[in-house]
C-alpha cells in the first residue's frame, strides 16, 4: 500500500468541564482545570486543529477556559446547552437548547473570523429509537 497522507479530526466533549464519564452535567463542582490543560498539551504537540464540543450552562458558570483555547486558535462546537438527549425532550425544547448555546458561542467569539459552526448531539443521541442511538453512545464513550 503507497504512503497516503493521514488526516484525522480531533474533538472534545463536554467543555468546559470535560466529564470523564459521558455522563450529564455533574451536582458536584468539576475540575474546571482540564480543558486549560489539554489546550496547553495541544499547544506543547504542536497540534494545530482541535474542536471542544460545548455545554452551554458549563460555558455560562466558567467561560474563562473557552476563551483561552479560542485565543490559542482552537474551534468550538455546540453541544447544547443543557446536555440532554435529544429523544428525551421534545423537539422544540431541544432546538431552544441548541440555538441558546450558539447564542452563547456567539458571544464568546466562536464564530468570528470565519470559523466553522459545529454540532454534535449530546451523548449521541440523535435518534428517536432509544435502543439504537443509546448502544451507539455507550459504545463511543
Amino acid at each position: 500500500m503507497p504512503n497516503v497522507p493521514l488526516t484525522i479530526s480531533l474533538t472534545i466533549d463536554d467543555a468546559p468541564m470535560v466529564l470523564p464519564d459521558c455522563s450529564r452535567i455533574p451536582t458536584a463542582e468539576p475540575d474546571w482545570s482540564a480543558m486549560d490543560a489539554i489546550r496547553e498539551g495541544l499547544q506543547r504537540l504542536s497540534v494545530p486543529h482541535c474542536v471542544a464540543f460545548v455545554i452551554g450552562v458549563a460555558a455560562e458558570r466558567n467561560p474563562g477556559p473557552l476563551e483561552r483555547w479560542l485565543e490559542a486558535g482552537y474551534e468550538l462546537g455546540n453541544h447544547t446547552h443543557d446536555h440532554v438527549p435529544a429523544r428525551e425532550v421534545e423537539q422544540s425544547s431541544f432546538l431552544a437548547s441548541v440555538e441558546r448555546c450558539h447564542a452563547l458561542l456567539d458571544r464568546l467569539g466562536a464564530f468570528a473570523r470565519g470559523r466553522t459552526k459545529w454540532f454534535r448531539f449530546p451523548l449521541l443521541s440523535y435518534g428517536a429509537d432509544g435502543a439504537v442511538s443509546g448502544s451507539t453512545a455507550r459504545r463511543a464513550c
